[in-house]
């Protein structure tokens, strides 16, 4: 929303609304783990000063859903640091050919 405040102009804000509102209608909520918000810490520590993403990452990598980020400084600290990448982060470009994939096998089945 910060981001919402400062780039998206009033008269674009019913995109908003259907944003929030597919968001509200398709996701459901996670409540991470005791251990996420632990190794999160750890992560800060390490030198990644964003704790909520660490947190995101760590509830993902937990859970054994993806983690779909934008910040490809933060997948190569977790490169470096040997947490588990392949399989947890998705970028948006990834998350693309992953959708085109299964759109293309749903296609064949049908």
């Amino acid at each position: 929303m910060w981001k919402i405040l400062k780039f998206v102009p009033s008269h674009k804000l019913s995109r908003v609304k259907l944003g929030v509102d597919a968001i509200r209608d398709t996701y459901y909520l996670l409540k991470p783990r005791a251990e996420a918000y632990i190794e999160a810490i750890n992560i800060y520590r390490k030198g990644h000063h964003d704790y909520i993403d660490a947190l995101h990452y760590t509830s993902a990598l937990a859970e054994n859903i993806l983690f779909l980020t934008i910040d490809y400084e933060f997948i190569e600290f977790l490169k470096e640091h040997d947490y588990k990448v392949e399989g947890v982060t998705i970028t948006p470009k990834e998350l693309k050919g992953l959708l085109n994939r299964r759109a293309k096998a749903l296609d064949f089945l049908a």
